[in-house]
């Protein structure tokens, strides 16, 4: 049997270092984040909802009546009371409610535009300065690899990033122009945003209806801190 003595023992250790230091280097922090809900946290986008609201107030004023009016005519329409239409049902309508319907519509749509138009600009200059945000983030926190929120079977507090980049954006843009410019057109990914808060802040006025309605504790929302009154 060999037997070790100091300098093979020296020997030894000096090989093992030599191992370790050689390993690859496993990240060291992971990091996860929803980019939306971020977005729709910033103060930018906050401020800039509420002046869209303010400036076409009397268009969503206008709206809300014409979705009343439109919600009194398909009522009757619904026979059998379970709040869906047939095609049996919709085949019975009378015509003249039927072009009242279509004419509400096509006015509302144009009350909205401008509306949609304004947005969509707002979230296009914050989701510009997101990725820059982000950016400064990982570098600060030092972090290797970051996840989407719905990626995620668990994930501590500590490691949700989101708050860190909404306080990013906030340095950077404050607030954001209202009015787009003449002949602006918005990114794909500007559209496909604009559904994607909309749909945020749709969940979050139903849970705010169902809280009140209820009038229990608060029930945690998909945003932080939801904006202001969408206004449809």
């Amino acid at each position: 049997m060999s037997k070790f003595t100091p300098k093979s023992t020296f020997m030894m250790f000096g090989v093992a270092a030599a191992m370790v230091a050689s390993a690859p280097v496993v990240a060291q922090a992971i990091a996860y984040v929803d980019r939306t809900i971020a977005i729709v946290n910033t103060a930018a986008f906050k401020s800039g909802w509420q002046q869209i609201n303010q400036i076409y107030g009397q268009n969503i004023q206008s709206m809300a009546q014409k979705e009343q009016e439109i919600a009194t005519l398909v009522a009757p329409l619904d026979t059998n009371k379970d709040g869906d239409f047939s095609d049996q049902e919709l085949a019975a309508a009378p015509k003249p409610t039927v072009d009242r319907i279509n004419v509400l519509n096509g006015e509302m749509q144009q009350l909205q535009a401008p509306i949609i138009i304004a947005r969509i600009y707002v979230l296009e200059q914050i989701n510009t300065q997101y990725d820059l945000a982000q950016a400064a983030v990982v570098k600060a926190k030092k972090v290797n690899i970051i996840l989407r929120r719905e990626a995620l079977v668990y994930g501590a507090e500590s490691a949700d990033l989101t708050q860190s980049i909404v306080a990013e954006i906030d340095a950077k843009l404050p607030q954001a122009a209202i009015a787009a410019p003449e002949g602006w057109q918005p990114q794909r990914r500007s559209l496909q945003l604009y559904q994607e808060v909309e749909e945020i802040l749709q969940v979050d006025a139903m849970l705010r209806q169902q809280q009140a309605q209820q009038g229990g504790a608060a029930t945690a929302a998909p945003a932080q801190q939801p904006a202001a009154d969408q206004g449809r």
